[in-house]
């Protein structure tokens, strides 16, 4: 065999058991990596701004995300000072398009 033949089939078995040795290092030190995130609190409840909120929303009867966006907004006006016919922290007009 030629020297180039040899000096090039050694440096693909040095790639090769390099790249070996350098995956079984990441697998020895993959204890040292945190796999957990810190948990952030979540708030679930939007604090009123101090100033009445007026909300337009349009629809339609055939529109399903239209359905489901008017469930949202009767939940989020019963959760911000709803609940009667009168709300003084939120107040939203619905229109659906028959």
């Amino acid at each position: 065999m030629s020297t180039v033949t040899r000096s090039l089939s050694l440096g693909l078995v040095l790639l090769f058991v390099g790249s070996l040795l350098s995956g079984a290092a990441l697998e020895l030190n993959k204890d040292s990596i945190p796999t957990e995130l810190n948990d952030e609190p979540v708030v679930m409840e939007a604090t009123s701004p101090g100033h009445p909120v007026f909300a337009e929303y349009m629809g339609a009867h055939w529109c399903g995300p239209c359905h489901t966006a008017s469930a949202n907004l009767h939940s989020l006006y019963g959760t911000n000072g709803g609940g009667g016919t009168q709300s003084e922290d939120f107040t939203y007009i619905s229109f659906w398009e028959s």
